[in-house]
């Protein structure tokens, strides 16, 4: 079995027993309203109404949010992509990538109990994309792979685009601490996917003189995490305001691959694979207005940090896409990268 294989089957295995857990703990509890009605915030409810300091004010329901999640992905690190091949004058860096605000689906399920709650989300974001202005060489230009791709007089021209995804799933499971809402801790399981690709493009404009290379990263990350969540403010009304803190450990599948056209046909290519450790950590603030006793309004701000990850422009002098079948090289990954996103999440959320 490989190593990914054992990664899945660890991963299912603990929600299989998580889901376990908890729904035997909800097989237990009464479904009935809530001890302490003041608990949920209604039209009638008084300002002054106290929170919640037990289990026992606490009932069973279940909530569901969708929205929409806003994330920009950070500037990439500074690294030669082009250059003029005979003065070895840097053309293109991997840091004149800028990349926008990027808007996906977000949506989450919450099965709340009167000592657990159950909490499953998913986001994605697609179309990080972002592209380099035209540049010229009158050397002609020159990748630095793990040779140097590029010969005297070849492509004069060129410019370079860069492409990145994010999903991401989780499965927590919650449980407020010292016998209060205000302070909730938990554990899950996560996986996020990151791909990124990067393409560098000479002989633009000119159909029968094209050599254009693809470099490919892929990461999925399958791993546990741990977290906090606070309420800032949350009695009396119907706004509601909290902030939450998430670390996790991953294992990360991670593979490369690098793809030579001419003339937009493939003519060679390379690739590698490995598992790594990576990280993740996550904060979040939170608001949400109260409608009415089951729709509310909430906005949010995230800030994630992962560690131990594959950019694509990180592969370039671990792979040759026109290496020498004799050459015993063997191509390999870079997994040292770290990725930065932040951004706004909105949604619509409903009680049960």
């Amino acid at each position: 079995m490989s190593r990914k294989s054992y990664l899945k089957l660890a991963a299912f295995s603990f929600a299989a027993l998580t889901l376990t857990v908890i729904s035997s703990s909800f097989a237990a509890e009464t479904t009935g309203g809530y001890a302490d009605a003041s608990y949920e915030y209604s039209a009638n409810s008084p300002a002054s109404a106290p929170c919640p300091t037990s289990c026992e004010a606490r009932a069973a329901e279940w909530s569901g949010k969708i929205g929409v999640v806003g994330l920009k992905r950070e500037k990439l690190p500074s690294q030669i992509l082009a250059q003029d091949i005979t003065t070895g004058d840097a053309l293109i860096n991997a840091n004149q990538f800028s990349f926008d605000f990027e808007a996906g689906p977000d949506v989450s399920i919450v099965r709340k109990g009167k000592c657990f709650d159950l909490e499953f989300r998913w986001f994605q974001v697609n179309d990080f994309i972002s592209k380099t202005s035209e540049i010229t060489a009158p050397n002609g230009l020159a990748f630095p792979f793990r040779a140097l791709l590029g010969d005297p007089g070849w492509n004069t021209t060129g410019h370079a685009s860069y492409l990145s995804q994010l999903k991401n799933f989780e499965l927590n499971l919650k449980q407020p601490l010292f016998d209060s809402d205000a302070l909730t801790g938990f554990v899950g399981i996560r996986f996020v996917e990151m791909n990124e690709t990067l393409g560098l493009f000479t002989g633009v404009g000119d159909p029968d003189n094209h050599n254009d290379f693809y470099v490919n990263s892929f990461n999925d990350m399958y791993g546990a995490q741990v977290g906090l969540e606070a309420k800032l403010w949350d009695c009396g009304g119907p706004f509601t305001l909290g902030m939450g803190i998430k670390t996790g450990v991953f294992g990360n599948d991670v593979r490369n691959r690098g793809v030579y056209y001419v003339n937009q046909q493939i003519a060679d290519g390379d690739s590698a694979r490995m598992t790594h450790a990576a990280f993740l950590g996550e904060v979040g603030i939170n608001a949400a207005y109260q409608l009415n006793d089951h729709w509310s309004v909430t906005v949010g701000y995230q800030v994630m940090w992962i560690d131990g990850v594959a950019l694509a422009t990180s592969q370039m002098s671990r792979l040759d896409p026109v290496h020498d079948p004799l050459d015993p090289y063997a191509p390999s990954v870079n997994a040292d990268g770290t990725a930065f996103y932040h951004g706004m999440n909105l949604g619509l959320e409903c009680r049960w």
